[in-house]
């Protein structure tokens, strides 16, 4: 829409929604301007979509379309430096041509068969590539100039899309602290979901809308109490392949004598009850009644590593605690 930030008299300005510039056509004095999205280095653009969804880039920069892709978004990059426009942008791959197409970049080697143009290179592999490491050998003259500056990115929220190894940085978001970015199996180049995601022994629920939900690290599932779906689980591990038919901790493992977990051994309280535990000291246990435990194996212990707990904060003054609830998770 027009707009007219710098009118003289006050009842003839029209200013743009916020996050939106008045962008003046040049050498007209006077004339009203169009409000528009205009974004700096590394962002993306568009100036292909319609007016109302087009974004721009800023001045002194253009919109490097990919090629043969007409109407895709693009980035926003400097113009080639003056005598380098036969040179390489970054992605392309530099080795046929030595030399970079924007200021402050250098062709470095990754091996003999491939480069690329970069501000810098860390020698060895890195993320988000194959495992094969970069040389960083200088093929041909740093391009003249300074390199531009990265605009900070908005990170991303729990539930929204997320990509930290995308190759060029304009495609990257990444997500809010606390957050991780979890990619879809066997899609490779595919964006991924910013997740919270926990270790061994603490609470999940991937039943809440994806802004709540809580998931599990790899090799972990959440395990739900029966009978309470949607309820909050716990992440454990899966059981041990042969132990399937044993005792989950808190079942009790007087009638399986095994436990289905890795580590885990099936310890006696009395006659009548015993539970799997990784370790069991013979007395009475902080939070239960004032019978003792004779701690005496039932069964053997199920192979594997016992998984770490993850150390939990501490809760302050005035917020909820439960420092005996018989599952380690809700303490």
């Amino acid at each position: 829409e027009a707009c007219n930030d710098v009118a003289i008299l006050a009842a003839f300005r029209t200013y743009c929604a916020e996050g939106l510039t008045c962008d003046y056509p040049e050498n007209t004095p006077g004339a009203s301007g169009m409000c528009k999205k205009i974004v700096g280095y590394g962002y993306k653009c568009n100036t292909a979509l319609p007016p109302a969804e087009a974004v721009y880039c800023s001045t002194g920069l253009q919109c490097e379309i990919p090629e043969n892709m007409p109407g895709a978004s693009g980035v926003c990059e400097q113009a080639p430096f003056p005598g380098y426009e036969h040179c390489s942008s970054p992605g392309e791959g530099c080795m046929s041509t030595m030399c970079c197409k924007f200021a402050g970049m250098t062709c470095f080697e990754k091996n003999a068969h491939w480069g690329d143009c970069m501000v810098t290179c860390v020698p060895g592999v890195h993320e988000g590539e194959d495992d094969k490491p970069w040389t960083c050998k200088e093929r041909g003259e740093r391009t003249p100039g300074k390199e531009p500056i990265e605009e900070e990115k908005p990170l991303a929220a729990s539930g929204e899309a997320c990509n930290d190894v995308a190759i060029l940085a304009a495609f990257r978001t990444y997500c809010a602290e606390g957050l991780t970015c979890d990619y879809p199996e066997n899609t490779p180049g595919a964006s991924g979901m910013c997740k919270k995601i926990v270790g061994y022994g603490y609470k999940c629920n991937t039943a809440l809308p994806p802004a709540e939900a809580v998931y599990c690290s790899t090799g972990l599932q959440c395990e739900i109490p029966e009978n309470m779906p949607g309820a909050s689980g716990i992440c454990k591990q899966t059981a041990v392949p042969g132990y399937e038919h044993c005792s989950m901790p808190g079942e009790g493992c007087m009638s399986t004598m095994c436990c289905k977990l890795p580590g885990m051994t099936c310890f006696e309280k009395n006659a009548h009850w015993g539970d799997c535990m990784e370790t069991c000291v013979p007395g009475l246990h902080e939070g239960e009644d004032d019978k003792p435990w004779t701690c005496k194996e039932r069964g053997e212990r199920t192979p594997g590593k016992e998984p770490i707990e993850e150390e939990k904060p501490l809760a302050a003054s005035g917020e909820a605690c439960n420092d005996v609830a018989l599952l380690a998770a809700f303490r």
